[in-house]
């Protein structure tokens, strides 16, 4: 297996650099930190917001040349789906 080089990895995350051996050495364990930043972190929210709970998750087959096309039509084509087929209901 051949060894991997910094470059392989591409470009650094600016917001978050590689630690240094300065960083490593100042770095302080978890359980010597204040309570007060232990609970903040702990406490803290993560991930995705949670969704208004009104969407269900589905599965449904759609011809291919319909799906591409909608990917084609950029970012959020889920929701333009959705906005379609409520508006084809509503004439009905």
């Amino acid at each position: 297996m051949p060894r991997l080089k910094k470059a392989d990895f591409g470009t650094p995350d600016k917001e978050n650099p590689e630690w240094t051996k300065k960083d490593s050495k100042n770095a302080v364990p978890f359980q010597k930190l204040p309570a007060s930043l232990k609970t903040a972190i702990r406490t803290s929210v993560r991930g995705r917001p949670a969704g208004t709970g009104k969407k269900e998750a589905v599965t449904i087959s759609l011809d291919s040349d319909i799906v591409a096309l909608l990917r084609k039509s950029g970012k959020g084509w889920q929701t333009r789906l959705n906005d379609m087929i409520r508006s084809a209901i509503s004439l009905r």
